[in-house]
């Protein structure tokens, strides 16, 4: 079985949900957070705080910023629908990111500190995962 597979199973899906529902939001302040995995035509959404899917602008930032693997942010300008905001995209050791947005203020250096020690704790979780799957 390929390890996208086992990573995009139920148990490993739901364990970073929670990650991000109940642990990120402890040290760091957000509008909606995802993560995303390698997948073969593209990013692949795994998890995210949002109920309607509505990742785009998260999508939008790890597509921008593919090419990097420190911590970056892109910024997006106000819409019809958004205040301007800013996306922080960290990448995973295990590929593919943990991508947090919030509207208003900038990241801070603290803010990029706890959401990469996040990301970590994503990848481990997930390799968790993919070990006793």
């Amino acid at each position: 079985m390929e390890i996208l597979s086992l990573l995009s199973a139920g148990p490993a899906r739901a364990r970073v949900a929670r990650i991000l529902r109940d642990d990120l939001p402890l040290v760091v302040r957000f509008t909606q957070a995802a993560v995303f995995l390698p997948g073969p035509s593209g990013p692949r959404l795994l998890a995210t705080t949002e109920s309607d899917g509505g990742p785009s602008r998260l999508r939008a930032a790890l597509v921008a910023t593919a090419s990097s693997p420190a911590p970056r942010t892109v910024s997006f300008p106000a819409d019809e629908k958004r205040p301007a905001g800013e996306a922080l995209v960290v990448s995973l050791s295990i590929g593919g990111a943990l991508v947090v947005y919030r509207e208003g203020s900038r990241w801070n250096a603290d803010e990029v500190r706890h959401a990469v020690s996040t990301a970590r704790f994503v990848a481990r979780a997930l390799a968790w995962s993919a070990v006793f799957a």
